[in-house]
């Protein structure tokens, strides 16, 4: 018996997924302060971790939210995907109706998320998305969710007005979001072993599989109040192999 039970997902956005990442470093800092905590500005790990491959400029793109990518392509890091689960585990109340499974302490500290690509031939210069997930070896890449088929650049982006609060008042603001068109994202989800169980009281693979039902409709990314960032599940299927 390994430590983990794992399952290979497939997410299918059904139209667009907005990044909701800023691309500066005074909204970077700013968001980090709003989501994390203050403190967290002055971690020399985490503050490098959130702003990587964000490609930051001090005077252009002040109103521009957007997603990371590398030498590979764009990506999503495992963070977002983790916290989406969160959500929707509380939105199902599983982490009340299950304290004695402890369901949010597992979402928190024993879920993990990695990242899956297919493994082509070198002479095909993109890799795309097969069938199913069993028709091409998949590889792990970390923390890191590409998105597929893998590109360089976003398909577009959209602009949003909007009003804020500030200390001078209520402002109107004009955001610029990034998005990917229709993109596939293929993860490797870990839960603890000792974790999950089979009876109505423990936490199971069911519970999993509403999580991510509901996140079928709630969405990921940014811009969520204009019904973007919906899905469909493609594929779970646990892995037999345990590490």
């Amino acid at each position: 018996m390994g430590l983990y039970r794992k399952f290979n997902v497939t997410l299918q956005f059904r139209n667009k997924l907005y990044g909701g990442l800023p691309k500066s470093k005074e909204l970077v800092e700013n968001y980090i302060k709003a989501k994390f905590g203050p403190e967290v500005v002055q971690d020399e790990e985490t503050v490098p971790y959130i702003t990587r491959d964000l490609e930051l400029t001090e005077e252009t793109e002040k109103v521009t939210t957007g997603f990371k990518k590398d030498e590979t392509g764009i990506y999503l890091g495992s963070y977002i995907i983790k916290a989406a689960l969160k959500e929707y585990a509380s939105v199902l109340k599983l982490t009340t109706k299950k304290v004695s499974a402890g369901v949010k302490q597992t979402t928190q500290h024993g879920m993990f998320v990695k990242g899956l690509l297919p493994v082509v031939d070198s002479v095909i210069p993109d890799a795309t998305l097969p069938t199913g997930l069993a028709e091409l070896p998949l590889e792990l890449t970390g923390e890191n969710i590409y998105a597929q088929p893998l590109r360089k650049e976003p398909d577009g982006m959209d602009d949003f007005a909007g009003r804020v609060n500030t200390p001078q008042g209520a402002r109107s603001i004009l955001k610029s979001s990034e998005f990917l068109f229709q993109p596939t994202f293929q993860f490797q989800l870990w839960l603890l072993e000792v974790r999950m169980g089979n009876t109505e009281k423990s936490f199971t693979q069911d519970d999993v599989r509403m999580m991510f039902e509901l996140g079928q409709e709630a969405g990921i990314g940014s811009n969520r109040t204009f019904e973007s960032g919906k899905y469909d599940v493609e594929g779970m299927e646990e892995v037999d192999c345990r590490l």
